[in-house]
């Protein structure tokens, strides 16, 4: 019998619209550890990058024979269901990518220790303005925020 388990993810970068979500196998010692939401770090091309598990399930895409593993997990979970789900709307109702919508969703995640010292200081100076990356698209925000509403 088969318990392998399969994690549907969505990449932590810009892709085209074809593109966005993506089969990878989980590891039998990560089966116990991960769930719907969890930032993760998969091997995809020639890197490593992170991506957000959307939906775990007992078998990959039929378009896919052999899935990559999950190389591992943050251990923080970046958005809740209920946010998943508003983000495949957002991506399907402005014509966008999942993978996109995610990117322009999400903090920006700090990579090396020098960008975490640098993003501390930013929060912690009262006389920064900081900028902060809001998805908009082709709508007025107002419409956004009612829309957005109905999902919370």
């Amino acid at each position: 019998m088969n318990n392998k388990k399969y994690a549907e993810i969505v990449p932590i970068l810009r892709l085209p619209k074809r593109l966005g979500v993506f089969d990878y196998s989980i590891p039998e010692e990560l089966c116990n550890t991960i769930s719907i939401g969890d930032r993760v770090t998969m091997p995809f091309g020639k890197k490593n990058i992170d991506g957000i598990v959307t939906a775990i399930k007992n078998s990959a895409s039929e378009k896919i024979p052999h899935a990559k593993d999950i190389i591992s997990i943050y251990g923080e979970k970046l958005l809740m269901p209920y946010q998943i789900k508003l983000a495949f709307w957002m991506a399907q109702y402005y014509f966008q990518s999942p993978a996109s919508v995610f990117n322009a969703i999400l903090p920006k995640i700090p990579k090396r220790k020098k960008e975490q010292m640098q993003t501390s200081f930013i929060a912690e100076s009262p006389n920064v303005k900081q900028n902060k990356k809001i998805f908009i698209g082709s709508l007025d925000s107002r419409r956004l925020a009612n829309e957005i509403s109905t999902y919370i």
